[in-house]
């Protein structure tokens, strides 16, 4: 996408219950642009098509070269408890499998907590933040015309390398903040998660059923069965002496 396909994108029209879209070509980080308006009104949303100082989980570097993906943030304000957003990143990753399983055609899978994979490939991943205790920033990059060349690690793919073709970003845009809207978007009301919030989540998984590796914030190594996820979409690990250990933040590795 060129600087002029992107000045438009303001006047498009969006999804309940975003109410506010910021366009750019380039930013240092499309994160940091949205918490910076986090005085702003619930529902804001930046885009950008190229990222110079992109951020992932754990403090990772996301990669971004121009015109190769899409990447947004967007922001929601809650008064839930801290607990309540755990299950964000989890339904953020569904929204984007949701979207290219449905609409793109293919077949994607989530990869605890918030990757999504094509052919075991990563072709998005989300960063969720807590800013304020009270604004929820949702960050999302996919990997669209990324070629092979372009990739920053052996086992990360994009829409183009997958066979996707005339792909347009504001209609990815908007199909993503669509389904985003509907999963996440409870969290500006009052009231709890329903139970089965996680299911869909449990239906597209990769690591629920498969042996892992789980490299911890502590420097140590957990591994066992992915077993399933406790209400927080906190990761459940059984080790190979029966005991059950609940995982809230690490890096798995699928145990082939």
């Amino acid at each position: 996408m060129d600087v002029d396909a992107v000045k438009p994108w303001h006047e498009l029209p969006l999804p309940a219950p975003w109410r506010r879209l910021e366009a750019v070509t380039s930013t240092p980080s499309t994160q940091d642009a949205v918490v910076a308006s986090a005085g702003s009104d619930s529902g804001v949303v930046v885009v950008a098509t190229e990222q110079t100082s992109g951020r992932g989980r754990l403090d990772r570097t996301w990669t971004s070269p121009p015109g190769a993906g899409l990447w947004f943030s967007a922001l929601l304000r809650t008064q839930r408890p801290v607990a309540d957003v755990g299950v964000v990143p989890l339904l953020s990753a569904v929204a984007i499998a949701r979207t290219l399983n449905q609409d793109w055609g293919l077949t994607s899978s989530v990869k605890w907590p918030n990757d999504v994979l094509v052919n075991d490939a990563k072709i998005a991943g989300v960063l969720v933040q807590l800013v304020n205790s009270d604004c929820v920033v949702i960050g999302v990059g996919i990997n669209t015309s990324m070629t092979h060349e372009q990739r920053p690690i052996p086992t990360a793919t994009s829409l183009a390398m997958e066979g996707v073709a005339g792909f347009d970003h504001q209609v990815l845009l908007m199909s993503i903040l669509g389904h985003l809207g509907e999963l996440v978007g409870p969290i500006e009301g009052e009231g709890s998660w329903p139970s089965e919030v996680l299911d869909e989540y449990r239906a597209l998984s990769s690591t629920v059923g498969r042996k892992v590796s789980v490299h911890l914030p502590s420097g140590q190594t957990l591994s066992g069965l992915a077993i399933d996820l406790d209400p927080h979409g906190r990761l459940e690990v059984q080790g190979a002496d029966g005991v059950v250990v609940t995982v809230g933040a690490g890096d798995v590795i699928h145990v082939r």
